[in-house]
This record gives C-alpha cells, sequence and structure tokens, in this order.
C-alpha cells in the first residue's frame, strides 16, 4: 500500500549534575506527524516517498521562563536508485529550539538537500558518503559533507495487520 502515517517523539531532561546545584533545569520536547506516500519498487526507482506534516515543540528553562512552544509544516522527499539516494526536507513554520536537532529547527523557513552514495553494505553495516546542501533566507551556501557509518541492530515485528504480506 502506497499510503502510510509516520511519528517521532522526543522528550529532554537536563538537570545538570548533583554538584552543580545552581544550574537551571532544561525541558524540550516535540513531536512530528507525518503522511507519507511510499512508491518504492512502483517506478525505475528502488525507493520513491514523499512525506508531509506537522511538527510541533516546546522548551522551558524552569528558573527562568515557561514553556514556549513553537509549530510549523514539514514535507520531504525521498529516491533512491541503485547506490545512489537524494533526500530533500523541508520546514516552514516558528523557529524551535532543541539542543540536539539539525539546524533547520532554530530557522522559520528552511531547506535541506542531502546527495548520498552507499559506498557499501554488509550484513548489519552500512557506509555511506554524503553531501547536505543547507538553505535558509540567510544562508543559501551551508554544506556538509561527510562519510557516516550505519550499524542495524535488528528490529522485531511487534504486530502485523491482517493485509501485511
Amino acid at each position: 500500500h502506497a499510503f502510510y502515517v509516520s511519528h517521532y517523539l522526543l522528550f529532554m531532561h537536563n538537570a545538570g549534575t548533583k554538584s552543580d546545584t545552581a544550574a537551571p533545569i532544561h525541558d524540550q520536547g516535540g513531536f512530528q506527524l507525518r503522511f507519507g506516500l511510499d512508491y518504492s519498487h512502483k517506478t525505475v526507482f528502488d525507493s520513491l516517498k514523499f512525506e508531509a506534516g506537522y511538527m510541533f515543540t516546546e522548551y522551558r528553562i524552569r528558573s527562568m521562563f515557561s514553556w514556549r512552544t513553537s509549530q510549523g509544516f514539514v514535507a520531504s522527499v525521498y529516491i533512491s536508485r541503485k547506490r545512489f539516494s537524494i533526500f530533500d526536507e523541508f520546514y516552514k513554520g516558528e523557529a524551535n529550539y532543541l539542543t540536539f536537532g539539525d539546524p533547520f529547527y532554530s530557522k522559520t523557513i528552511y531547506n535541506r538537500l542531502d546527495f548520498m552514495y552507499t559506498a557499501f553494505v554488509g550484513k548489519h553495516l552500512k557506509g555511506q558518503f554524503f553531501l547536505s546542501l543547507h538553505q535558509s533566507p540567510s544562508h543559501l551556501d551551508d554544506t556538509e559533507p561527510g562519510f557516516r557509518m550505519v550499524y542495524d541492530i535488528g528490529r522485531k515485528v511487534i504486530a502485523r495487520f491482517k493485509d501485511d504480506q
């Protein structure tokens, strides 16, 4: 089936160390809810996915201010063929603050375009070269080249729907 729903939830709590009692306590959280269309293996591409949805975040420093919230629209496209792939992600909305987030979380409008080449794939290990192009109204030329290795620890099916094959 081509239609799917995906979600992502994040919560971070930083109370500092026991020896530093003067440090403020930070709380952050957020979620994304996306609706997608998956046309993988139904075209000339190995993967072809489109997603669009909603993002909400909140942040506070307990001793300084209460919850600050933000929300926006997210959309992405993923295309792959053999060892080459392209991923494009777009955000438009209120600026977000997440300590360990991608730079786009702090912009009101942002686009990230990744070009990837998978150099090798093993049983649980994958190595990729990538070039990320980050664009926002004030920074149209930020780039990030790199190499990443991903180790897949495995997946377990918790439940199947009646029409799953």
